[in-house]
């Protein structure tokens, strides 16, 4: 063997140390790159656990004002909602309607349609209009079919309300004289209507 084909042998050699060295410090730099990334990613997923939790928990909308307000409004509602012939039972309306407020519904767009539902069905018998929770569960304050009216306040609406109740249930018992209804419960002498 020449001194050259010994050289290059050991210049090979040399060469392979070096790359193996070299591969060596490459996989140490990897594998250090490779649990620092880890490392950030277990603090990544803390955090947006941490985010999750928080979202959650802003999502949880029955805060004390918000059912405080919504009581407060569901009153107004209760007053413009037209009465009705039968049972209309105050407390699942009140929760459906707490319900949607703490939803996200405005509980103004529920007053505006249940005004308009009075309005609407002031020539109806009182037994044909619908029981708040029903109206509310079926959501018909979203009703399009609405003739457009002019808006007031809840309350001047409440009062009108009040107030043509008043003349429909009073107005006709004081236009009547006692002969007429006299002459009404009694049509002939069988004729003996019970009343």
């Amino acid at each position: 063997m020449s001194s050259k084909g010994v050289t290059d042998s050991v210049t090979d050699v040399t060469d392979i140390v070096r790359n193996g060295e070299r591969q060596r410090r490459h996989r140490e730099r990897h594998k250090e790159y490779v649990e620092q990334l880890e490392v950030e990613n277990t603090a990544l997923k803390g955090a947006v656990l941490a985010l999750k939790v928080r979202i959650a928990d802003l999502e949880k909308k029955p805060t004390v004002s918000v059912v405080l307000k919504s009581s407060a409004t569901f009153d107004v509602f209760w007053e413009c909602y037209p009465k009705r012939d039968g049972e209309n039972p105050k407390k699942p309306a009140k929760v459906k309607f707490e319900r949607l407020v703490n939803a996200g519904v405005d509980p103004e767009d529920i007053i505006v349609g249940a005004q308009r539902y009075a309005r609407q069905t002031m020539d109806k018998e009182p037994k044909f209009i619908c029981q708040a929770i029903t109206w509310l569960n079926q959501e018909r304050w979203k009703d399009e079919n609405w003739v457009a009216e002019p808006q007031i306040s809840p309350a001047q609406f409440a009062a009108q309300l009040r107030q043509q109740v008043e003349e429909d249930h009073y107005g006709d018992r004081r236009q009547q004289s006692d002969d007429d209804l006299f002459d009404a419960k009694f049509s002939g002498p069988g004729n003996l209507r019970r009343y």
